[in-house]
């Protein structure tokens, strides 16, 4: 078994010129994308991130979402997607439940919702990924670490937290 972003570098390296994303707006490379996932989880890590913390996820499905998710496993977190519609107040319930620190979103969203004081950093603004090193990060996870925890709505209304170890989702897939 591998860690989920393990399966993910053996494509890259095998590929690095064949397409991993097409978008109407955007294209990248296996190599591309690997580059800014890298850029995304060495941030990460610079901030403080490690194994078994949660970076969330609010956005948009999008190429955004691909390069978010991998750079957050790639720095040994685990990730937490938040749908951008969620009420402001169910937002902050999430984040602070999952005592998350750090949010990954798209422009449209960073100043647009609530945060608390959670630091927010959007894929799509170039400007702040590119001078950031893009090699690879030292692998700091197990298979039994946290990959992604996702919060059901639960019978009682209140948010029920479901944790997805790599070994897990690696089973899975």
């Amino acid at each position: 078994l591998s860690l989920l972003h393990q399966l993910f570098d053996e494509k890259s390296k095998k590929y690095p010129d064949a397409i991993a994303i097409t978008t109407p707006s955007l294209q990248l490379t296996y190599g591309e994308l690997s580059s800014k996932t890298n850029q995304v989880a060495r941030k990460l890590v610079a901030l403080g991130s490690t194994p078994n913390t949660l970076v969330a996820v609010v956005m948009d499905k999008g190429w955004e979402q691909v390069v978010a998710v991998l750079g957050i496993l790639k720095s040994g977190a685990a990730y937490l997607p938040i749908d951008p519609t969620e009420s402001p107040q169910r937002l902050l319930e999430l984040l602070k439940q999952g005592n998350v620190n750090f949010v990954l979103t798209q422009k449209k969203y960073k100043d647009q919702l609530r945060w608390n004081d959670t630091q927010q950093f959007a894929i799509d603004e170039e400007s702040q990924w590119k001078t950031l090193n893009n090699s690879a990060v030292c692998l700091m996870q197990s298979l039994d670490d946290l990959a992604y925890v996702i919060f059901t709505s639960g019978s009682t209304g209140m948010p029920k937290c479901v944790m997805i170890t790599h070994r897990s989702a690696a089973n899975t897939i």
